[in-house]
C-alpha cells in the first residue's frame, strides 16, 4: 500500500500573553512536539490521547487552520505547507473534515440542503441542477432521504445531525477524511450506527480516514493502525488487530487500563 498522508518532524508550541506584560509571553504550551507517522492509502488511522494531548492541533494543522512552527505535512508526496492558498484550495477539495460539534457547523438560518451544497457552491462545482442532485445523493449515502433537504439543524437529533456533517464532506468526493473526535457526543448505539456508516463509505469511494478520539473502545473497534499521543510527542504506533499481542509502553498501557469493558464487538 502506498502512503497518502505524511507527517514528518512536526511541532507547534503555543505562546499566551500575561496581561501585565503584554509584550512577554509568560506561558507556553508545546501542542506537537517533533511528531512523525503515515497513513497509508485506504486505511483507517486512529490518532488516540487524553484530552490535551495535541491531536486536534494534529488535524487543524492539516486543514489548514493552525500554521506549525516546524515540519512537514506530505499529500500524496506534496507538502502542504509550501503550497500557496490558492494551491491548498485546490488540494482541500480531496482533503475533508468532520468535527466533533456537527451543530456548530451548520447555520441555523440555512435548510440543510443550503448547508450540504455549500462545498460545492464554493469550489464552483456543477450547475445549480446539478448541485441538488449531488445533495440528494449524498443525503441517501448518509441513510437520509431527500425530505431532509428542506430541514433545518434544530429539528434534527444529534445522529442526524452528524449524519449532515458527513454528507457536507463527502459531497466533494474526497480521498482523505478527518473524523475529530466525530461520535464521543453520541450514545453508544448511535457511535455504532455511525462508526458503520463511516466504514460503509470508506468501501464505496475509497476512503482513507484520520480517527481522532480519546476513546480506545471506538478507536479499536473502527481503526486498522493506531497512534498514541501524549503532551504532544509520539508514544507508539500499533496494529488494532494484534493489540492482545502487543507488550505496550507504559503510557498506553495505562489508556487501556483505565477504560471500562468494551461495548462493541470487532
Amino acid at each position: 500500500m502506498t502512503v497518502m498522508l505524511e507527517i514528518l518532524n512536526l511541532s507547534k508550541t503555543f505562546s499566551q500573553s500575561g496581561a501585565l506584560f503584554k509584550s512577554k509571553a509568560v506561558n507556553a504550551t508545546k501542542a506537537i512536539d517533533d511528531l512523525s507517522f503515515a497513513i497509508l492509502r485506504g486505511e483507517s488511522f486512529g490518532l488516540v490521547g487524553e484530552s490535551g494531548s495535541g491531536k486536534s492541533t494534529v488535524a487543524n494543522s492539516i486543514m489548514g487552520l493552525v500554521n506549525p512552527d516546524e515540519g512537514q505535512i506530505l499529500f500524496e508526496g506534496q507538502d502542504l505547507l509550501q503550497m500557496s492558498q490558492n494551491e491548498r484550495r485546490t488540494i482541500y477539495q480531496d482533503m475533508q473534515m468532520v468535527f466533533q460539534d456537527p451543530y456548530s457547523t451548520l447555520d441555523p438560518k440555512k435548510t440543510i440542503g443550503w448547508s450540504i451544497m455549500e462545498p460545492l457552491t464554493i469550489h464552483n462545482l456543477g450547475t445549480k441542477e446539478e448541485r441538488k442532485e449531488r445533495v440528494i445523493q449524498a443525503l441517501y449515502d448518509v441513510e437520509l432521504d431527500e425530505t431532509y433537504y428542506t430541514r433545518y439543524p434544530h429539528e434534527l437529533s444529534g445522529g442526524q445531525r452528524q449524519r449532515i456533517a458527513i454528507a457536507s464532506t463527502i459531497i466533494l468526493k474526497p480521498k482523505f477524511l478527518i473524523i475529530d473526535e466525530g461520535v464521543s457526543s453520541l450514545d453508544v448505539s448511535i457511535q455504532a450506527a455511525i462508526l458503520n456508516l463511516l466504514n460503509d463509505l470508506k468501501e464505496k469511494y475509497a476512503l482513507t480516514y484520520l480517527f481522532i478520539s480519546h476513546d480506545l473502545n471506538v478507536i479499536e473497534y473502527f481503526c486498522d493502525r493506531i497512534a498514541v499521543m501524549h503532551h504532544g510527542k509520539l508514544v507508539e504506533v500499533f496494529n488494532a488487530i494484534d493489540e492482545d499481542k502487543i507488550e505496550h509502553q507504559p503510557y498506553t498501557q495505562k489508556l487501556f487500563d483505565a477504560i471500562p469493558p468494551i461495548y462493541l464487538n470487532k
